[in-house]
């Protein structure tokens, strides 16, 4: 599933390339690239400009027999790079082992690094390009905005029970991503 999962969003950053006309400076860029050093971005070798899925993550990945289906697909207006969808795969995943359900059941059996390893490896040769250091310093960035946002999203959310048993469970799970750049 993982590798099949890697192949998918290789394909789809594929059909939703865009030409070179497109820079950094374009107002439809995502705003997380105005976070990023475009030099970064440029000199990594997924330098390509898509209009990415900007949720691909395993809840939205449907898989039957070797086939996926993807759900929620997102406003496709804006433009970035592939680094984008790879952080927030990443993310989700490492998001899934924090979940309670996950940990009473004892899900939480997977190791994120290996999974996301594999997952690169099958995107990599889908595409045709191998991520190099740069690559991987803008997803961890991307990753890390994503786990500051979701932090702000679970403290606002302290008014009602559940919010604030998620801000409990996930507080330190936020920091680790956010304190190990």
């Amino acid at each position: 599933m993982i590798d099949l999962s890697g192949k998918t969003l290789a394909y789809y950053h594929q059909i939703f390339s865009l030409n070179d006309k497109y820079k950094l400076k374009n107002n439809n860029f995502i705003k997380d690239y105005k976070k990023i050093f475009q030099k970064d971005i440029e000199r990594g070798n997924l330098n390509i400009f898509i209009k990415p899925y900007i949720d691909y993550t395993p809840s939205n990945i449907l898989v039957n027999n070797n086939e996926i289906s993807l759900i929620d697909f997102p406003n496709r207006n804006k433009i970035g790079t592939p680094h984008l969808d790879l952080a927030r795969f990443r993310f989700y995943l490492k998001l899934l082992l924090q979940k309670p359900r996950f940990r009473i059941l004892r899900l939480n059996w997977w190791e994120v690094d290996s999974i996301f390893e594999r997952f690169i490896n099958s995107y990599s040769r889908t595409i045709g390009r191998k991520l190099n250091s740069l690559d991987f310093e803008s997803i961890n960035k991307l990753e890390e905005i994503k786990a500051l946002e979701f932090k702000d999203y679970i403290n606002s959310c302290t008014n009602n029970p559940k919010g604030y048993a998620r801000k409990i469970y996930l507080t330190s799970f936020f920091d680790e991503i956010i304190n190990t750049r």
